[in-house]
């Protein structure tokens, strides 16, 4: 199966686990740190978890009731699942579940993920005996435990692309050593763990489901029958409910769906034919209602559409065309409602710079250059007019966003990363407003980066991953309510 760059563009209220588990090598005083002072830095070390510059990498995070869990390496215990009520008193080694410095999550798999269902976490891990298999945890220790040793004995299933279906049900990949990438579903028991489909029939198959997307209780995603190729599927959680939307692309080749989304009744998604190149396409969620939605770039090599958010009645997303390079779009789901925005980098240069839309309500903020000022943090509400530049954190033609940046929406504020060009890429809020788009808190002191990222909130906390230049890669945390004097964004 081919995979389009876009795809990797688009990039419990419990207890925690006791500390009698934590093991040697873990730094003792952290947990014991009280809430910040008023006057303190909004932002702080949740726990050193590897002391040492190295850090503990922080990975694989999900959130259920006020309980984050993550993945984290400490040189005693490996790569093991901690807990944190997002304060340092709360962090804490979930369990040991491959004993010793043997890790039980390699982070290998770049499709590995985690997912919440029902209030408790589903993660991929192993013990040192099963192999990599489906585990699951409400957030204590005795309640972490194997679901299912899907592929028998040490060999792994590799459990992955983790997707809560609803109704308490787990819609996952995994390889049975039989019938190989396959759909499965679990309810969190081992009786009820079992095979969705067997979309591709025999060993080794590649039925997927590939970046599987939740719109109602269904879940879309890319598979693989052996016959038509990589194509869109669309399954209930039922045998008889899982099945080929369309063959886009005729033949063993396939379209190579992803990024479904959806607007007024229909979804939108991106996908190859075969003549048009990966383009914008719509369905209903019928064979006949699967069409292509416009061919904004005429020719077989694409637009390739990414990084589809909803923002209202509209969705958004970024595609290139021969005239004005990779640019902002927005569609109604509809051909007549599907068109530019606006090109920010005028002529065929690309003005979209990469990372993610956010919406709030109508509006969407994004990284765009428009040639004069760099890489910075824009906003659009669908119009030329309205398509406007928020802030120029790093004045002149350097860039605030000298990478893709990750935006991420609190309540309805923005947090991300970003270089002021003094320093370093560091903690930025914003409201929305030139004004209201500031430096939070330098965390690595000087003109080092700390780089500040992937974000995930519970109520009134959140949690990201920081290198203060002394820690390493740790968990931090930050009060919601450290945003709290900020406006929120117009709609």
């Amino acid at each position: 199966m081919k995979w389009p760059w876009s795809l990797w563009l688009a990039v419990a209220l419990v207890p925690a686990a006791s500390l009698a588990e934590s093991g040697p090598g873990i730094e003792a005083g952290a947990e014991s740190r009280p809430h910040p002072r008023p006057d303190a830095p909004p932002a702080f070390l949740l726990r050193d978890i590897r002391p040492g510059l190295e850090g503990s990498g922080p990975t694989l995070f999900a959130e259920s009731s006020g309980t984050f869990l993550f993945m984290a390496f400490n040189d005693s215990l490996g790569y093991e699942p901690w807990v944190s009520d997002g304060m340092p008193a709360g962090t804490e080694l979930l369990k040991d579940v491959n004993p010793g410095p043997a890790s039980a999550f390699s982070g290998e798999d770049a499709d590995f993920n985690s997912a919440v269902v029902g209030g408790d976490f589903y993660f991929p891990v192993t013990d040192g005996v099963s192999g990599v298999e489906l585990w699951t945890s409400d957030g204590t220790r005795a309640r972490t435990h194997l679901v299912e040793d899907i592929n028998p004995g040490s060999a792994s299933s590799k459990p992955s692309f983790l997707l809560n279906l609803g109704s308490g049900t787990l819609l996952f990949r995994a390889d049975d050593g039989v019938l190989g990438w396959e759909p499965w579903t679990s309810d969190g028991t081992e009786d009820d763990t079992e095979l969705l489909k067997d979309i591709f029939p025999g060993f080794q198959g590649s039925g997927g489901p590939f970046m599987p997307v939740r719109i109602g209780g269904r879940a879309y995603f890319n598979a693989n029958d052996g016959t038509h190729g990589g194509e869109p599927w669309v399954t209930d959680g039922t045998p008889r409910g899982t099945r080929l939307l369309a063959d886009v692309n005729p033949g063993e080749e396939g379209s190579t769906s992803f990024g479904f989304t959806p607007v007024r009744g229909r979804i939108v998604f991106q996908a190859d034919d075969g003549t048009h190149g990966t383009e914008l396409w719509g369905t209903d969620g019928t064979e006949r209602g699967t069409q292509l939605l416009m061919d904004i770039r005429p020719g077989t090599f694409g637009s390739f559409p990414a990084g589809f958010v909803a923002a209202g009645s509209r969705v958004f997303f970024s595609a290139e065309d021969d005239e004005h390079g990779r640019e902002l779009w927005v569609t109604d789901g509809t051909a007549g409602g599907t068109r530019l925005v606006r090109d920010i980098l005028s002529g065929a240069g690309s003005g979209f710079s990469g990372g993610n839309l956010v919406a709030f309500g109508r509006t969407v903020f994004f990284a765009a250059d428009d040639g004069a000022h760099g890489s910075e943090l824009w906003r659009s509400d669908g119009t030329e007019r309205g398509t406007t530049l928020v802030r120029d954190m790093n004045p002149g033609l350097a860039s605030g966003f000298p990478f893709a940046p990750e935006l991420f929406a609190t309540g309805e504020r923005l947090l991300f990363g970003a270089d002021d060009g003094t320093t370093g890429v560091e903690l930025w809020r914003s409201d929305g407003t030139e004004e209201g788009t500031v430096l939070l808190q330098d965390v690595r002191s000087g003109p080092e980066s700390s780089f500040p990222r992937a974000f995930i909130q519970s109520g009134g906390r959140i949690v990201f991953v920081a290198d203060d230049g002394t820690h390493g890669d740790e968990p931090w945390g930050l009060p919601r309510s450290a945003l709290s004097n900020l406006p929120a964004p117009s709609r």
